[in-house]
């Protein structure tokens, strides 16, 4: 969503992101049931996703299903690290091993939202991820 001007503006923009996490997530499932080592999830397909989420507008926002949290782009490629750390850790498997991309990629996906929103994106969004009138 995209409060700046009141439209909707975002959602071309934003599907190449979503469309990597959800091939991503497809593709660790298809190799969770299969063990096809042609869909091992990598370093490399992380990244990716990561990398998109830190291009995406600074301005889109989803809500969390669970537990109703407004979540921004930077958090979108930050649990993905968290969920590549843990997988990295708990596999010891140092084909998904985080690398100077990986953290690279989080920190300007943070940078770029800090600089453009200065904080103000939260703080126009009640708690159901709608902007405040």
């Amino acid at each position: 969503y995209n409060d700046k001007d009141g439209e909707d503006d975002s959602y071309h923009s934003i599907v190449p992101a979503e469309r990597a996490q959800q091939i991503h997530e497809s593709m660790v499932d298809l190799y969770s049931t299969t063990g096809d080592p042609n869909i091992r999830p990598s370093t490399i397909s992380y990244n990716a996703v990561i990398n998109a989420w830190s291009k995406a507008p600074t301005d889109y926002y989803t809500v969390n299903p669970e537990n109703g949290e407004i979540l921004v782009t930077p958090q979108m490629a930050e649990n993905v690290l968290n969920d590549m750390l843990h997988k990295w850790k708990s596999e010891n498997d140092d084909n998904i091993k985080p690398d100077v991309v990986t953290f690279t990629s989080c920190i300007d996906a943070w940078a770029k939202w800090q600089q453009d929103n200065n904080g103000e994106a939260i703080r126009k969004r009640n708690i159901q991820g709608k902007p405040k009138n």
